[in-house]
């Protein structure tokens, strides 16, 4: 694949990149240093506290035994002392404590690292848990090493257990996509086992129980979890603050366990997909850096964008070309994920068929790595036909080369030089400002806008959670030499080593460098 066909600034697009993480690292400090009631929540399911009390999940119900104050140890720190001292299994102490049997105040002092080796102990056997189900993932898809970079694959998001068993049969079909873990949970760990090295699972999370959600997800062996940040803000109305405080524990998930992280920028299909084209950058430029503060490989993360440039436009089907192969030039390691028209399919159903055969053709020519099927009353037939068009234009985006001139080159450098101001304006007023002033996205919230601030609260120094202390310590079968990043020249040095020949202050020769020889003292 030849994914450098439009004669991009090099300098520019790593401006961009500079600048998103000079935006996420102000934000980062802020993060690290508070947690949340979900994230608390999580962290008792991985201390094997997951099971139901009346229909509400138990972890909940003890998280909310513990006040503000004495959540700022961590719900681990109260929860790994009564276990010290009562000496009762970790379900049933829950059960106790959910029923006012006991009480986290009630449990006498315990040595300090007593309670660190009860709780570390349970998380330990959580993570080599889901280590295995990893490992067992790994296997099922061994065949699939390196999927989302061959081309276009198919996939699909059933919307109830009809639809999911049609798309377990179609051969077409090569990704499913859960919308709900607690809809499609039980199906998801049974079909993956079925589905052993023919199709992929995913589950997308959102809400203020995202952390949960995506220990469930993966606990259960999903491969793809689909978590959009900026969607739970401005989408779902969760504060801005409690929204990137959980995404940033769901990526380290993520990470830790090696499921593709999917980002799909959905809070932007409302705008014009020409004139703020450059508005999907801005925001994956962000989410790619906040994926960096996780350790998240470019192989893991996915970038979603969609088709949804206006049909009755005069070129319009250029100025999509010109989108999607710009985002496929700027992540050339990632899996790119094609969205489907929707937003004029909604007004002229009868126009949908041919508006998905554009989306396809345009999904090949400028090779994205994963299709999303259409969600429409025919989406079976046009299932079919997408399928056929990409097995008939495979490699048609390795025949095709642009005009470095032309009109999609010169398109394509407009939308990264929109990108670069919009970005240079978020860097200068920082993130929650820019959010609050409708800077991203054209939508505004504010700083305290939302649900679930509530939620969030200041860690104390001696914050203590084995989770976050094992999520930094990846195991031994996993290490950075399976997940190696190409080693790039840095650009200085590449000068200097191009056959020795360099103009202007570059110029080098492989000469050996004339040295004077030293003055001799003069005699006499």
């Amino acid at each position: 694949m030849a994914y450098r066909k439009l004669n991009l600034d090099r300098d520019r697009i790593n401006h961009c990149r500079d600048s998103a993480r000079r935006i996420v690292k102000t934000v980062q400090k802020y993060i690290d240093r508070h947690s949340s009631l979900s994230i608390e929540s999580s962290t008792l399911c991985f201390l094997d506290v997951e099971t139901l009390n009346d229909r509400k999940p138990l972890a909940d119900i003890l998280v909310t035994k513990l006040d503000r104050d004495r959540m700022r140890k961590g719900v681990a720190y109260w929860f790994g002392r009564a276990l010290a001292h009562t000496k009762l299994p970790p379900k049933a102490l829950a059960h106790k404590i959910a029923d006012g049997h006991i009480s986290f105040e009630s449990v006498p002092e315990v040595p300090p690292d007593k309670i660190r080796e009860a709780a570390t102990k349970l998380a330990a056997e959580t993570f080599k848990k889901m280590d295995d189900v990893t490992k067992a993932r790994k296997a099922c898809t061994a065949g699939f090493s390196g999927i989302l970079h061959q081309a276009p694959l198919l996939m699909a998001s059933p919307e109830n257990t009809y639809e999911l068993k049609t798309f377990l049969a179609d051969e077409h079909i090569n990704i499913i996509l859960f919308g709900d873990i607690r809809r499609f949970g039980l199906h998801l760990d049974e079909q993956r086992k079925k589905s052993c090295g023919i199709k992929r699972f995913g589950v997308g999370i959102s809400g203020l129980d995202g952390p949960k959600h995506a220990f469930y997800s993966l606990s259960a062996g999903a491969e793809v979890i689909a978590k959009d940040t900026f969607a739970d803000i401005y989408l779902h109305n969760i504060n801005p603050k409690r929204a990137l405080v959980d995404a940033h524990f769901a990526r380290r998930l993520c990470s830790r366990f090696d499921a593709t992280l999917y980002s799909e920028a959905a809070h932007l299909r409302h705008l014009d997909a020409y004139r703020d084209a450059h508005e999907l950058l801005v925001s994956q430029f962000i989410e790619e850096a906040f994926c960096e503060q996780a350790n998240i490989a470019s192989d893991l993360f996915a970038v979603g964008h969609a088709f949804d440039i206006d049909p009755l436009m005069d070129e319009g089907f250029l100025h999509e070309l010109a989108r999607a192969s710009l985002m496929r030039e700027l992540y050339p390691r990632n899996p790119i994920v094609y969205l489907p028209p929707s937003k004029f399919c909604l007004d002229k159903p009868m126009s949908c068929a041919e508006l998905n055969a554009l989306f396809e053709l345009a999904a090949s020519i400028t090779e994205q790595s994963v299709v999303m099927g259409p969600s429409f009353k025919n989406k079976f037939e046009m299932l079919l036909t997408a399928a056929i068009i990409l097995k008939n234009s495979r490699t048609l985006g390795d025949e095709i080369q642009f005009n470095p001139n032309g009109k999609i080159a010169r398109r394509a450098a407009t939308i990264l030089e929109n990108a670069t101001r919009i970005l240079k304006k978020i860097e200068l007023a920082g993130l929650p400002e820019s959010m609050a002033k409708g800077t991203i996205g054209d939508r505004t919230i504010e700083d305290k806008g939302g649900s679930g601030l509530e939620g969030v609260f200041q860690k104390e120094r001696d914050y203590f959670n084995p989770v976050e202390e094992m999520l930094k310590v990846r195991p031994e079968e996993t290490c950075c030499e399976t997940r190696h990043e190409p080693t790039i020249r840095p650009a200085r040095e590449e000068k200097f080593n191009r056959g020795g020949k360099k103009h202007g202050r570059y110029r080098h020769s492989n000469k050996p460098v004339f040295k004077k020889p030293p003055q001799r003292p003069v005699e006499g």
